[in-house]
């Protein structure tokens, strides 16, 4: 086994204990934690030239989960967001009008665009781990090493 796969197993690991099992991952700071380890995992693999004969689909789910969340964050255009979230829109007046500001040009779909940048990182962390977890798993020694923990 690789050092590189030593360490990505060993950042894999980590990932869990302290997401799941110490952390939970339910305020800002822990999720940003359990974010950055995810996005360890990954990183051990970026100067890898090995690639995926056929991208699993575990990885494709996630990263258009990723990629729709990411969408979500993209300013739009006052218009376009009246025709394609009318409550966002209309939220987005009001707050305007009720903080006596002209409302923005641009503005999100999102209603809570922190909560989305949040829920964004643990999809990517998501991503890098369940990328490293099978990068790891194809050796029988990964199997084992993430197995026995």
């Amino acid at each position: 086994m690789r050092r590189r796969d030593q360490i990505a197993a060993y950042a894999v690991l980590a990932t869990v204990f302290v997401s799941i099992f110490l952390i939970g991952s339910t305020t800002r700071w822990t999720t940003v934690i359990s974010a950055a380890l995810g996005v360890l995992c990954g990183v051990c693999y970026l100067s890898s030239r090995r690639q995926f004969a056929q991208i699993p689909p575990l990885l494709i789910l996630l990263a258009a989960a990723a990629a729709l969340t990411a969408i979500q964050l993209v300013p739009l255009p006052l218009f376009l967001l009246r025709w394609l979230s009318p409550e966002k829109a209309a939220l987005v007046v009001a707050n305007a009008s009720a903080l006596g500001e002209l409302p923005p040009r641009l503005s999100p779909i999102s209603i809570e665009p922190s909560k989305t940048w949040l829920a964004l990182a643990s999809l990517v962390s998501y991503l890098s781990v369940a990328s490293a977890s099978i990068r790891i798993g194809n050796s029988r020694s990964g199997r084992i090493l993430l197995c026995k923990g």
